[in-house]
């Protein structure tokens, strides 16, 4: 189902922390400042701002950040996507739509200075895939251009060539926890002097792919985080050969080294006997029958480097004996039973609210034993909650455990529905078993309120919504133990 999603226009003020100083890309990790204060959806930003003037319709990009209270749009935890997802650096991150109803978000900043002719640069942002998109989507670019690109006062597609790309240009693989690097090398032609990162296609012209999300919405849209564009000069950037990183292949099975380095690059694979097995190309998969070596050697804009990857073919040096999960009381205990942590570096506990999409939630160091243990306290009552490990090398190399799951107590929920609600008509329904009054608070996605009501005892409640439409967030609390219960509304 579609929904017409209103969201933020303007997007995210001053950085403090400090970056490269070779970074052209002010602001590179959308920060606000240092203590997090002064945040104002709706305050222009001189550092990034959307490329659409529209005031109506939905905006298609912007911002979130831990700087807000307001539900809709936090960091890690937001309503807005119904995602949970940290920023890669700082506490923001962008966010936009790469296609939506052939529309699309663009975000634009100026570079600190232009760009020179002839010069090199790389480029590079990564993305995260939010957790109620249901595609999946190629031509997750950026534009370096001389001026400022603009969609004037509607939401259609910039159509222009991209030079910052994976290579290829394949769909962005669906990840919701780790973020994923988009880079490329260019050549600059002299005075570009802005960036712009979206979808810079037609929808005929963008491919797609389900996500396989269950409830999600017609759509592909992606958070943003880390922009940089740097110039290659030997004595301040070097762009080294990365042949990725060593890593471990079953026997029978292929594995792709390398990286999807876009742009235009000359690159010689050999194997560990010296034969060429791959030209001109930044990765590659390769299907090795004992454990070897590859070697990558790369000449790009006068400077010539050289890397290798090991590929052992094998299992990784531990061994799970079991792996459970188990309610006790209000909590969550994951118990896990292991022999032979020989050069293991740790356990990454992942959690997921259904059985697709995990999220890390803690970290256990190995330390040698053969027994550990997690506690979760999940606040996600009357819920079937699923559990994995990310089994952690120290070189790198990881593997998956099966996943387990556990229902939790249903204390409290909280349901809305019709959801979305066409006619502006819902009903709210919660099992919390206390007596004491609730008040129900609606608010949009700046946090103004639209409507309150206190003093609900009931299990059920029907309301009549003003004539509105967009994203809003619903929060009943406890009046007695403030235990507030929250859920998105979207009114289409």
């Amino acid at each position: 189902m579609v929904s017409l999603l209103v969201f933020i226009k303007s997007v995210c003020p001053l950085l403090i922390a400090a970056q490269s100083p070779y970074n052209l890309v002010p602001n590179y990790s959308f920060e606000y400042d240092s203590v997090c204060t002064n945040f104002n959806l709706y305050s222009p930003s001189p550092l990034w701002y959307s490329t659409s003037s529209a005031t109506v319709g939905g905006n298609m990009s912007g911002c979130f950040s831990s700087c807000t209270p307001n539900p809709c749009c936090g960091v890690p935890i937001n309503i807005y996507s119904e995602g949970y997802q940290y920023a890669r650096t700082g506490n923001s991150y962008g966010n936009e739509f790469f296609i939506h109803q052939n529309r699309r978000g663009y975000l634009q900043s100026q570079l600190t200075s232009p760009l020179i002719a002839g010069q090199c640069y790389y480029a590079e942002f990564f993305v995260n895939l939010v957790n109620s998109a249901s595609l999946l989507v190629n031509n997750v670019s950026m534009l370096v251009s001389v001026n400022a690109v603009s969609q004037g006062h509607t939401y259609l597609p910039i159509i222009a060539n991209a030079q910052i790309e994976q290579y290829g240009n394949p769909i962005v693989k669906i990840d919701t926890l780790y973020w994923t690097k988009i880079a490329a090398i260019f050549v600059a032609q002299g005075g570009e002097k802005y960036v712009t990162i979206g979808n810079f296609k037609s929808d005929a012209n963008t491919d797609t792919a389900s996500s396989n999300i269950p409830f999600s919405y017609r759509d592909a849209q992606y958070n943003i985080d880390d922009v940089s564009v740097m110039a290659i000069d030997q004595d301040r950037f070097r762009l080294e050969a990365d042949a990725g990183p060593d890593t471990t292949v079953a026997p029978g099975d292929s594995v792709f080294i390398g990286t999807l380095l876009g742009g235009t690059i000359t690159t010689t694979w050999y194997d560990s006997s010296g034969n060429t097995i791959g030209t001109n190309v930044p990765g590659l998969y390769v299907s090795p029958t004992v454990s070897t070596y590859y070697v990558l050697e790369q000449s790009m804009c006068t400077y010539t480097s050289r890397d290798t990857v090991y590929v052992t073919v094998g299992a990784l040096p531990v061994h799970l004996l079991s792996f459970t999960a188990k309610l006790s009381q209000s909590l969550i205990l994951l118990q896990w039973h292991v022999e032979a942590e020989q050069n293991f570096s740790h356990y990454e506990i992942e959690r997921s609210t259904n059985g697709r999409i995990f999220n890390k939630i803690g970290v256990r160091k190995a330390e040698g034993k053969r027994e550990y243990d997690y506690i979760d306290n999940v606040e996600l009552a009357g819920r079937e909650i699923y559990y994995r490990l990310k089994l952690i090398e120290k070189d790198g190399k990881f593997e998956y455990t099966p996943v387990r799951h556990v229902k939790t107590s249903s204390e409290a929920f909280l349901k809305i529905f019709p959801n979305p609600a066409p006619n502006g008509v819902i009903t709210i329904e919660s099992n919390n078993e206390s007596t004491a009054p609730q008040t129900i608070t609606i608010t949009d996605i700046v946090g103004k309120t639209l409507l309150s009501k206190d003093g609900w005892k009931g299990k059920t409640l029907q309301l009549q919504l003003p004539d509105v439409h967009g994203v809003y967030a619903i929060t009943v609390t406890n009046t007695m133990t403030s235990q507030r219960q929250t859920a998105k509304l979207i009114i289409p």
